[in-house]
């Protein structure tokens, strides 16, 4: 199955000089055997993952070329690997839908301000209408642990058993005295009693 290189789409990004914002940084993972590139910018604590192909792409980026003029280098250098149009057209607009791209052409600082007060209002939507949206802090319960251990460790053991089973034992012989008594004292026969 072969790849279609061209987009409908390319015309968008095909003359824009970008490149990365100088507050982003690129940090090599590995995930379950794959080596991708996390893109992440400092300033506003974004991330974003990419493949390693991607990643040469990426770090081509100059405003002083064309995205065009970029891709078709990269195509004659690395024919096997180069992405097509429709995957740097997506690339390009979810870096841009994060803020992570730096606009020669136009400025872009109007949008990406739109962008931060969409984002931040999708957010706080979501955490009111979100059930599970509630934060709890997590903390580490190690030392809460090692507090109760010895207790734990008393109750459910045999002799915690023989106590509780004793203190169960003697509630229930309490409240069937009490319960019987009340019953003689409303039916007259305290008086045999006493």
């Amino acid at each position: 199955m072969s790849r279609q290189i061209f987009s409908d789409s390319w015309h968008i990004v095909s003359s824009l000089r970008v490149s990365l914002l100088h507050t982003v940084t690129i940090q090599k993972q590995y995930f379950r055997g794959t080596q991708w590139f996390v893109v992440k910018d400092s300033f506003n604590n974004k991330f974003f993952r990419i493949k390693p192909e991607a990643y040469k792409f990426l770090m081509r980026l100059t405003t002083k070329k064309r995205v065009e003029e970029i891709w078709e280098e990269y195509l004659m250098k690395y024919p096997e690997i180069a992405p097509t149009q429709e995957e740097l057209v997506t690339l390009l607009s979810q870096l841009h839908i994060n803020n992570l791209l730096y606009f020669k052409n136009r400025p872009k600082s109007d949008d990406m301000f739109e962008r931060h007060i969409t984002q931040e209002g999708k957010m706080l939507r979501s955490k009111v209408v979100g059930f599970l949206s509630i934060k709890i802090p997590i903390f580490d319960p190690e030392e809460f642990l090692k507090v109760i251990n010895p207790l734990t460790k008393a109750i459910f053991s045999l002799q915690g058993f023989v106590v509780g089973f004793s203190l169960l034992y003697m509630v229930l012989k309490q409240l069937l005295i009490i319960v019987v008594w009340s019953s003689l004292k409303h039916k007259g026969f305290y008086h045999l009693i006493i």
